[in-house]
């Protein structure tokens, strides 16, 4: 009977803060998204600015 009565206060929860948990967790996927983003252009401008290896160069003459 405690497992039905849990279920259903579980379920009324969940109807009655159903935006607020959606905002939650589209707050939450939005600031992984700026994470992965930021990360990325870091990664990106740390190719860019790191020096030449010359032993990567060939000799072309």
């Amino acid at each position: 009977m405690s497992r039905i009565l849990t279920f259903v206060a579980g379920v009324a929860v969940g109807a009655l803060y159903h935006e607020e948990i959606k905002e939650g967790f589209d707050a939450i996927k939005a600031q992984q998204a700026e994470k992965i983003a930021k990360q990325a252009a870091q990664q990106v401008a740390q190719q860019i600015t790191s020096p030449i290896n010359s032993d990567d160069i060939e000799d072309v003459f």
